[in-house]
């Protein structure tokens, strides 16, 4: 409470008195300033709200003692928590007032720093039922959650990051929104891309006749798409190739990302394989030389003579459906021994093998 009044004074010396009036103001020191509170911003807050206090003549010292006088605006260029402190003050009258200084009353100012999140995905591209893992990174240090949205697909929260399987092609948008107490909350997004798994058939297996006409494999599926890339096992990647040999023959399919393969086995369709012995004992087992059993089903002409080992012809035939040699000569049997024989093969698409080799005829 303010005390004011005009005081006299008299002084007296040696009988001598002298008398002097003055007017004196008692000014009250003021309480600290009210209404303070601690605040919190994010880095680069644009305006940035002023701090405020209750109270008169509010001065604002920073933690480093300087004196900002009147409406404090904050730096948030620097992320960090920083002290404030605020006073208030009163003037006395007059030409030369009494300033009265209240206590300091702080605040605390934080400054959260502005992240810039990342969305990284493990693929843009893929093949039905596959999954892609979306990841949202550089949250920041007043992440409050994070919530995902995917085309025709509920939204996910408080997952990071996130696993998601494609089951039917088309493209889709996947978005994320990280969130933060005080700092802004962008929305991210990746477009994905899904497409089928495409179809390869190179055919059934086929057979071939070595050295005569050449077969052409091919997918005629997808040979008009320019997206597809091909990968046969010879090595070739061209939509068709052209096998001339027996064997098994594979191509592999990329369409968009997507593979797919199919396999085709090639068998000798004429080929004809000839004992090298038999034991014509009449047991019953092995007691005939001919290579019907080896022969193909491609086979549609055949001769086999049979030669002794002084050149002699003993044996010959031209039936498909005949026993073979017996080992008898004019119905006598042969001896032990090496004899030679000879076969010619005709096959269904023309081609002629000839066989020559050595026999050997066991009791």
């Amino acid at each position: 409470m303010n005390a004011v009044g005009t005081y006299t004074v008299t002084a007296t010396l040696d009988g001598c008195a002298k008398t002097a009036t003055t007017d004196i103001v008692v000014v009250e020191t003021p309480a600290a300033p009210t209404a303070l509170t601690d605040t919190v911003y994010c880095q680069y807050d644009s305006p940035v709200p002023a701090l405020a206090a209750t109270g008169t003549n509010i001065t604002w010292y920073a933690a480093n003692g300087n004196i900002y006088p009147g409406i404090t605006m904050p730096n948030t260029d620097v992320a960090g928590t920083t002290i404030w402190f605020a006073d208030q003050r009163v003037s006395g009258p007059g030409t030369d007032p009494v300033v009265c200084i209240s206590p300091k009353a702080k605040a605390t100012v934080q400054v959260y720093a502005k992240h810039f999140p990342t969305l990284s995905t493990t693929d843009t591209v893929i093949c039905t039922g596959n999954d892609i893992t979306f990841a949202a990174g550089n949250l920041g240090e007043d992440k409050n959650g994070i919530r995902w949205t995917v085309t025709g697909d509920n939204d996910v929260n408080d997952v990071n990051p996130l696993h998601h399987a494609f089951d039917a092609i088309g493209t889709y948008t996947i978005s994320v929104t990280p969130m933060h107490k005080y700092c802004p909350n962008p929305t991210l997004t990746q477009v994905v891309h899904v497409f089928p798994y495409p179809i390869l058939n190179l055919g059934p297996d086929t057979a071939i006749c070595i050295g005569s006409k050449s077969i052409t494999l091919a997918d005629n599926i997808n040979n008009g798409n320019l997206r597809a890339k091909w990968l046969w096992n010879t090595n070739e990647t061209t939509s068709s190739i052209v096998v001339t040999k027996p064997g098994v023959y594979f191509a592999k399919l990329l369409i968009n990302g997507c593979p797919v393969s199919d396999t085709v086995t090639v068998l000798n369709d004429c080929y004809i394989d000839v004992p090298n012995a038999f034991t014509p004992n009449g047991d019953g087992s092995n007691d005939y030389f001919l290579p019907r059993q080896f022969m193909s089903k491609g086979l549609t002409g055949f001769k086999m003579v049979i030669y002794n080992r002084w050149g002699q012809v003993i044996f010959t035939s031209n039936s498909l459906n005949g026993l073979g040699w017996d080992g008898k000569f004019n119905n006598v049997p042969q001896p032990e021994g090496v004899y030679v024989f000879r076969v010619e093969a005709n096959f269904k698409d023309g081609q002629i093998e000839t066989h020559t080799g050595n026999l050997t005829l066991l009791r």
